[in-house]
């Protein structure tokens, strides 16, 4: 199993970009709907959040979000407006993250009993009850 996430061109079958930041497999992957900001996670309990617009991830890497979660991290996604990340672990936890700008993340629930995320696209919110 590989640990990039590969962008490739559809028309010339090419490998245009590899991302690389992790150090075990990539479980999930999502894009923001306006395709700036990919969120990367896996078996490193890692998510990487990738500024793919402007490329400034080539010089300064990935934003790691590290020590947020215990476990492997096995799914990623964004609200449909992208101000929300969520992603779930081994642990049977969900977690949400509150994106601000640049990148600069707060984290909001984790490890709530009862608590259930609902993501529904496209054009929908999280939702949490």
């Amino acid at each position: 199993m590989d640990k990039t996430c590969k962008f490739w061109d559809m028309k010339s079958g090419v490998n245009t970009i590899t991302l690389a930041a992790h150090e075990s497999v990539i479980a999930d992957m999502a894009a923001t709907e306006n395709g700036q900001i990919l969120a990367t996670c896996g078996w490193d309990k890692l998510i990487y959040l990738w500024d793919i617009t402007t490329g400034m991830y080539r010089s300064h890497g990935p934003k790691a979000l590290d020590k947020i979660h215990e476990g492997c991290i096995s799914c990623v996604d964004f609200s449909s407006d992208g101000k929300i990340l969520v992603f779930h672990s081994s642990t049977t936890s969900i977690c949400l993250i509150t994106m601000i700008t640049e990148c600069l993340l707060t984290r909001k629930y984790s490890n709530v009993p009862g608590f259930e995320v609902t993501i529904k696209t496209p054009h929908s919110s999280v939702t949490d009850s």
